[in-house]
Parts: C-alpha cells; structure tokens; sequence
C-alpha cells in the first residue's frame, strides 16, 4: 500500500481538505463516537493486521494486544522471496486463534495478477480449507491501478474503473465457487469521485456490491478528517448488509498527515473510536510490522 500512501500525500490530503474544511481539520482526539469499554461494540476487539513480510514478529505483537482477541491477519504469501512457508504460517496463526485471509497485490501494487496464477491461490486456499479443521476465509485484494494516474477525477478513467470491476466480478465468482469471501482495499477518496462512475454509480459504491469486506484506507492522522473519509462507505454497505473495515496507516512513508509511524501513540483514540453504522467491523493496521516497531500496546477493555 506505499503507492497509495505517497499518492495520497499528493492528491488525496489536499482532496480531503477542500472537500472537509468544515470539519475542523485538526488533529483533535475528541473521540466521540466511543462506546464503553469492554462492551461487545468495542471496535478494538475486531482488530486486523496486514502482514506483508511475513509473521515473525507476530508473537511479540499480542503480547502487546492486552485483554483482546486473537487479531485477524491479511497473510501475503510470500515471505523472503518463497511461498514455502504460507501453510505453515496460517497453521500458526491458528493455533494462537487468529482468523486468516490470503492476502494478494499485483506487480508494482498496480497490475494484475495473471488468472491462472490467480485460480492456483484459490485452489490452494481451497485445498488447505478442505485438509485443515479451521478455514483460510478468503481473498484479501490490494492492487491499486488509480496510482497509474494522477488526475482522479475524470472521465479519462472510466475504462480502467471498468476493467478493474470486472477483475472483481470474476475474482467474486471464483472464490464464491469454492465457499470463500472476497475483500477489497479501496481509497478513502473513491467517495469523492465525481465524474469517472463507469456504471452510474459512485465507485465506492461499486466495489460494496461486489465484495463481501470492503476496506476503506483511510490514511490520515486527522480526526475529524478519519471520520468523515469512511462515512459514505459505511452508510451505503449499511444497505446491503455489507462489512466494512478501516485501515489506518503505521509505515513510514515520510508524511506525518498519513501515517502514524512518527507518533503511534495518537492512533489509540482512532482505534477506539466506534462508528454507529451497523456495516462498521473494526479496524486494520497497515501493517503487523509497522505495529511491532512502534512499540505501543492497545489496551482492552
């Protein structure tokens, strides 16, 4: 998600501010929205890691997730350079019952991923699921072809919207066939575009119908901002009783409006803060690693 992260530091910050300067644009840790802790609502029992560079410093990280459940992992199968050690790895994860997606990017972040590759992923999901007493839940998808541009609001892009639909479409159908889920990690500022909707709908929109999880990354430090960025999202997958979760961004990525890898301790009020949409599903950090080298512990209740 670092391609991401960089363009939003140049398009989508900026986006942010002129469509949100009502909202205070400050970074204030007035965390409504909250709810008591240690009740079942509290989104910090929900939370999810993507881990990239494989899980070597997955049993530091609980040790620092005090009086929470086992955090769900979105696993690359790729770890030094080899997939070797995928099985191996979600077997692990389940022992310490964590809940695991594959989690898959394309060439550069940008391209996709050959469909024969593609189907192999599925059928080996699919072929641990079926020798394994808990399941892989599915496909976790971040490949990002808007950073190929740097105009998003236009009409221009219309055809790669359409073809990156249609990636979902195919991806949704192949996966449902095997009984496994399908999420997809879109920009926060996919809400906002206006005039590049292939089917007449808002994009944001688009990827809810076709996915089970959508996963807004809602890169920023900023309160009022965090908040507002995820809203529409939620209140459509309201409608059709869809999840939504919300990534936030630990990297360093050199953009302290972005990412929190300079001042981890302000996500904590992030990471408590409940959205009162019924589609609302927690949290995930971009990524386990980044989490591990902070060094902060999340407390619950």
């Amino acid at each position: 998600m670092s391609k991401l992260s960089n363009l939003l530091s140049l398009i989508g910050v900026s986006i942010g501010i002129l469509f949100f300067a009502g909202c205070g644009g400050g970074g204030s840790t007035d965390a409504g929205g909250q709810v008591p802790p240690g009740t079942s609502a509290d989104p910090r029992a929900k939370l999810g890691f993507f881990a990239w560079d494989g899980v070597s410093h997955y049993s530091e990280v609980i040790t620092r997730l005090h009086g929470m459940q086992a955090p769900v992992i979105y696993l690359n199968p790729v770890e030094n350079g080899s997939q070797d050690t995928f099985e191996s790895n979600v077997e692990m994860l389940q022992e310490h019952n964590s809940s695991v997606w594959m989690l898959m990017s394309g060439d550069g972040n940008t391209t996709y991923p050959s469909l024969d590759y593609l189907q192999s992923q599925i059928d080996r999901i699919d072929q641990y699921n079926t020798t394994h007493p808990q399941a892989i839940i599915g496909l976790a998808i971040d490949i990002e072809p808007w950073t190929k541009v740097y105009e998003q609001n236009t009409s221009d892009n219309r055809p790669m919207w359409k073809e990156y639909l249609a990636f979902l479409d195919d991806l949704r159908a192949r996966l449902h066939d095997k009984g496994l889920r399908l999420a997809a990690a879109i920009p926060f500022w996919s809400s906002m575009i206006s005039e590049a909707f292939p089917y007449g709908k808002p994009i944001n929109h688009e990827v809810v119908d076709r996915t089970d999880l959508t996963i807004v990354m809602d890169y920023t430090t900023f309160y009022d901002r965090f908040q507002s960025y995820a809203e529409d999202t939620l209140r459509y997958a309201d409608t059709q009783n869809k999840k939504v979760k919300i990534a936030l961004e630990m990297i360093d990525i050199d953009d302290a409006n972005v990412s929190f890898y300079d001042d981890p301790e302000s996500i904590l009020p992030f990471l408590k803060h409940r959205f009162d949409h019924a589609s609302f599903d927690g949290y995930i950090i971009h990524n386990l690693d980044g989490f591990y080298r902070s060094g902060i512990s999340v407390e619950y209740p």
